[in-house]
């Protein structure tokens, strides 16, 4: 009965971080407001927003910065690998309900979700790093606008902690699969 228990939750946490994760695409990652402008990146764009409502939208691929777009793009593609991997554990997981005696499935899906984890945790990795230390800091006019963001005055937006919520899910689900 334990086990069954276990595959419930390990499921219902899967679940729970694919959500995150696609939230992640949505909301910004990183938010600065001032009273003459409205500053947000996500993994896909960063966009200005002045009072008026006009804005401006650049994407990380046409980035001048080639260490932001390189950084960013990674970000964004294990993101969007955790989602698929995420899908396919809970197709395992819905596979294991079925074929109790098979470990192949335990195998699979413990490795699966430690990938998962470890690819929310590079996005993690990516964001701080940006905050903390910037890109393109090696001079040239580039270096103020990629300045740290920490120093720039950006918080943490709703996204970023989404994708760590995530990585916590999909930790804690391994741990419910060595159970299961």
């Amino acid at each position: 009965m334990m086990y069954s228990r276990c595959r419930v939750t390990v499921l219902i946490l899967t679940v729970l971080a694919i959500v995150c994760v696609f939230f992640s695409h949505i909301f910004p990652v990183l938010i600065k407001k001032t009273e003459s402008l409205k500053t947000v990146y996500t993994l896909w764009y960063a966009e200005s927003t002045l009072p008026d409502g006009s804005s401006i939208r650049r994407a990380v691929a046409g980035s001048s910065c080639g260490q932001y777009r390189t950084f960013f793009q990674a970000a964004e593609a294990f993101s969007v690998l955790s989602i698929g991997i995420g899908l396919v554990i809970a197709v395992f997981c819905f596979f294991q309900f079925l074929c109790v005696k098979v470990r192949f499935f335990f195998c699979f899906i413990w490795c699966l979700m430690f990938l998962a984890f470890l690819f929310c945790g590079a996005c993690v990795a990516v964001v701080v790093y940006g905050y903390m230390k910037g890109f393109c800091q090696g001079g040239g006019p580039i270096s103020l606008k990629f300045a740290p963001f920490k120093d720039q005055g950006f918080d943490f937006g709703v996204s970023f902690y989404f994708i760590c919520i995530a990585c916590g899910l999909f930790l804690l689900s391994s741990f419910f699969e060595c159970f299961a």
